[in-house]
C-alpha cells in the first residue's frame, strides 16, 4: 500500500470516526446505532467505488479543460466569497 493512498484514507477515516464518535456521545438506542453504522458503512464502501467508475471518463471527457474549468471555479468561488463578505460587512 502506497503512502500517498495512505495518506488519503486517513484523513477520511478519521472524519468518519469523529462524527461516529459525536454521534455516540448522543446514545441513541442499540437499534438505531445498528442502522447508522451499516448507513457509515455503505457510505464508506460505496463513494470511493462511484468515485472511481466516474472518475476515468469524466478524465478523458473533460481532460482537456480540466485546467481552464478549475481555475474559473476558483476564480467564481474567490468572488462570490468577496461579495458575501462585503455584504456581511454592510449588516
Amino acid at each position: 500500500m502506497s503512502v500517498r493512498l495512505i495518506a488519503l484514507v486517513l484523513p477520511l477515516g478519521l472524519d468518519t470516526l469523529a462524527v461516529a464518535l459525536a454521534l455516540g456521545m448522543v446514545g441513541f438506542p442499540p437499534q438505531r446505532r445498528l442502522r447508522l453504522s451499516l448507513l457509515f458503512a455503505g457510505f464508506e464502501a460505496a463513494m470511493p467505488l462511484i468515485g472511481i467508475a466516474l472518475g476515468a471518463p469524466l478524465g478523458h471527457a473533460i481532460g482537456g479543460v480540466a485546467d481552464y474549468f478549475a481555475v474559473a471555479l476558483i476564480v467564481a468561488l474567490g468572488v462570490y466569497m468577496l461579495i458575501e463578505h462585503g455584504e456581511d460587512d454592510k449588516h
